[in-house]
């Protein structure tokens, strides 16, 4: 995703994102409770969400107003 976007300093943070996925990884090997297992999917989730929204089309409630 950081080639097609061409900005190299985004890179530190999408490595970020990616270790987020090893913590999850070791919860489920180890078979932890089921709340660290939840908390870590939902850090996953809102991860994937915050990488797709530069890319979903625009909608009207994102346009600036033109009376502002």
């Amino acid at each position: 995703m950081i080639a097609f976007e061409g900005r190299w300093f985004h890179l530190p943070v999408a490595w970020l994102c990616t270790l987020a996925l090893v913590p999850a990884a070791l919860a489920v090997h180890w078979r932890v409770p089921i709340a660290a297992k939840v908390v870590s999917s939902w850090l996953i989730a809102i991860a994937v969400l915050a990488a797709a929204l530069p890319y979903l089309p625009v909608t009207p409630g994102y346009l600036p107003d033109h009376l502002e």
